[in-house]
């Protein structure tokens, strides 16, 4: 009996999407917090 594929993960951060870290920093401090680079990665 042939089994059915019920699930497929994918792991997509930095695998299928690259982050740009500078981006959401900047879109972060928009909201009055403030952040480093270092602490988003």
């Amino acid at each position: 009996m042939k089994k059915k594929i019920k699930v497929i993960f994918f792991d997509a951060g930095n695998t299928l999407i690259f982050i740009n870290f500078k981006i959401i920093k900047k879109i972060i401090e928009e909201f009055g917090i403030k952040t480093s680079l270092t602490d988003l990665k």
